[in-house]
């Protein structure tokens, strides 16, 4: 019976737009993604060895990425706000995939000049390999995540400036039986973002935005090394990226495209990885009748989106000592 009323509970959705009005305290909208992820880890040796200069590139690897995300807004009369989204994402790696399941909150005070806001955001990541022995030690570097921070939007004419900034801590993390890693891999960390947005029309936006997450690593000693002191206390990730958005008019259908640089340095750059991707999509949107009014007054805000950084890492390099397989 379910399965019968889908189909009847799509067309209603889709027929809100008919009633599509800007004051319309209520806003959402559902996408899907799909693309391309070139990842190109390598090794540094010359960070600890000055007589090794050459930087040792690992084999590249190259997958389809996809991403799947659902947000609502509502803003009450006095000018106070709730979003919440949901997003799946998932990126190969070739001989390893990684993906997460993240759950955003914001509370928000928004007026036509400016919006203020809190963050909440849980991550749950994951890594998959195509070899059975290495997935049972992937759950210590995909602990999970709690986001919580303070963001900001100013409108000025067509542009919007948008930045994030958020603690994260890794939690639930367990021994895995590994006895010198305590209380798991990472302790805690910083993320924030800037991005900027242009309207070329109320319909039509392009993006330009930077994110930059650091991660601290517990003191840990494994075989011997000072994991903290000798290696280093903690990852670095930046990424730059370019998107669009363009919505077909008095129609509630959205196409976007999206480019995203990435990269990674662990231990003092001994190791790092850059990830490239491309990514097309499609959107249904509810509530508001034009991209700019959803941007000042509706379900205009993100969750933090960069990738979970240990098994980006980790998986590139699990490519690498498969890669004969």
């Amino acid at each position: 019976m379910l399965i019968k009323k889908v189909p009847a509970l799509f067309f209603t959705m889709l027929s809100l737009n008919a009633y599509a009005d800007d004051s319309s305290p209520f806003d959402m909208f559902i996408s899907g993604e799909v693309g391309y992820n070139h990842v190109s880890p390598k090794v540094d040796p010359s960070v600890y060895d000055n007589n090794d200069p050459i930087d040792y590139s690992l084999p590249n690897s190259s997958d389809v990425s996809y991403k799947t995300r659902a947000s609502f807004a509502y803003t009450d009369p006095n000018q106070f706000g709730l979003q919440v989204d949901g997003v799946y994402a998932r990126n190969g790696m070739d001989k390893s995939t990684a993906s997460n399941v993240d759950l955003a909150g914001h509370a928000f005070y928004r007026t036509d000049k400016y919006l203020l806001g809190a963050i909440t955001q849980y991550r749950k990541p994951n890594l998959n390999t195509k070899e059975y022995y290495f997935d049972i030690y992937s759950n210590l570097f995909t602990p999970e995540q709690f986001f919580w921070g303070a963001e900001a939007q100013a409108y000025f004419g067509q542009f919007t400036l948008y930045g994030q900034i958020a603690r994260q801590e890794f939690i639930n993390q367990s021994n895995y039986g590994i006895d010198e890693l305590g209380s798991g891999f990472g302790d805690h960390g910083l993320a924030l973002s800037l991005k900027a947005r242009y309207f070329i029309n109320e319909n039509w936006r392009v993006d330009g935005s930077y994110a930059y997450n650091k991660v601290y690593l517990n003191n840990s000693i494994i075989g011997g090394i000072d994991i903290y002191n000798e290696i280093g206390n903690s990852a670095n990730q930046n990424t730059f990226g370019l998107a669009t958005e363009y919505r077909f008019a008095n129609k509630p259908y959205s196409l976007t495209a999206s480019y995203e640089h990435t990269s990674i340095d662990l231990f003092r750059g001994l190791f790092s990885v850059d990830t490239d991707r491309a990514m097309v999509g499609f959107r249904l949107n509810f509530g508001k009748d034009s991209l700019k009014a959803r941007d000042q007054s509706g379900a205009s805000l993100d969750p933090i989106s960069q990738d979970a950084l240990f098994s980006t890492a980790i998986g590139s390099l699990y490519n690498q000592i498969l890669s004969p397989l």
